[in-house]
């Protein structure tokens, strides 16, 4: 994973794992986190355990 800070925008890469436990939950760990991620039915991450969350409905292709 490529991690890029704010507000220095220095980046830096941390290898990680990925398993799937379930669809729409996401097992993500590193030598220093172990965190499930709540996916949406298209796979992006909705909920990201101590650093974000989603908190408005995804656009649909029928907008006004």
């Amino acid at each position: 994973m490529t991690w890029i800070d704010v507000p220095s925008f220095a980046v830096g890469r941390i290898a990680q794992r990925y398993e799937l436990l379930r669809p729409g939950l996401l097992r993500c760990s590193d030598s220093s986190f172990a965190g499930e991620l709540d996916l949406d039915g298209d796979g992006f991450v909705v909920g990201y355990p101590g650093l974000a969350e989603r908190v408005h409905p995804p656009l649909r292709d029928n907008r006004p």
